[in-house]
Formats: structure tokens, sequence, C-alpha cells
């Protein structure tokens, strides 16, 4: 599955949570690395107030359940970070990292037609 394609992504995975050296996300899951950081970087630069679904799971429990705008912002610690629905998700994905987590993150890319197509 190409994890890159930004026009429609749905990706679930499970499995351990870790941060490499460059301090990106990685999802250490049954099917290989999925890097969540890049994952998330790309659907923010496709286009303009990208709209985003996610939701982590930790144990059975859920710790993050939101649909909205994804937002990069600095926190209050003064460190580049997501936010959907003014939720730091970055923040949370830091504290969880070594930890199992399932992870749902769904986008479609918004199209819009301008003019008549000949």
């Amino acid at each position: 599955m190409d994890y890159y394609n930004y026009y429609n992504y749905n990706f679930t995975g499970m499995g351990k949570l870790d941060m490499d050296d460059n301090g990106e996300f990685e999802l250490h899951t049954e099917n290989g690395i999925v890097n969540i950081s890049k994952v998330l970087d790309n659907i923010f630069e496709s286009q303009l107030k990208p709209q985003v679904d996610i939701k982590i799971f930790k144990n059975g429990r859920l710790l993050f359940d939101e649909q909205g705008g994804l937002f990069l912002c600095i926190d209050e610690q003064k460190v580049e970070s997501y936010f959907v629905c003014s939720l730091n998700l970055s923040k949370l994905l830091f504290y969880n990292t070594g930890e199992r987590l399932e992870i749902t993150i769904k986008y479609e890319r918004n199209s819009r037609n301008y003019g008549k197509k000949s």
C-alpha cells in the first residue's frame, strides 16, 4: 500500500509507537513501519486546512477521537506540534511513545471544479 498517496488516505494500524533519531513518530506494525509524522506532514501540505478523522486506542481504551482541521502550531513548550480540534495530537503521541497503539487516520482531499470542463 502506498502510504503517501494523499488524495484519499485511509490507514489503520496496530503496533508499538517509537520515535526515531529525527524525532519522528513511527508505528511498528506486523506489515512494517509506518512513519506517522510523515503521514501527517504530507496530509498537512496537501491542501489548505485539510480535514482529518483520527482515532487512537491504547489497550482498547480510546485516547483520541477527533474529526476536524489538521493544524501545525507552536505549543506551550515551544515545540512545533500537530493539533486537531485544538487538541495537541503530537503531545499525545509523544507521551505514548513505547506503547502499543491502534491508530486510524482518514483523509479525503476536497476537489473543487472551477468553470466548465469542455
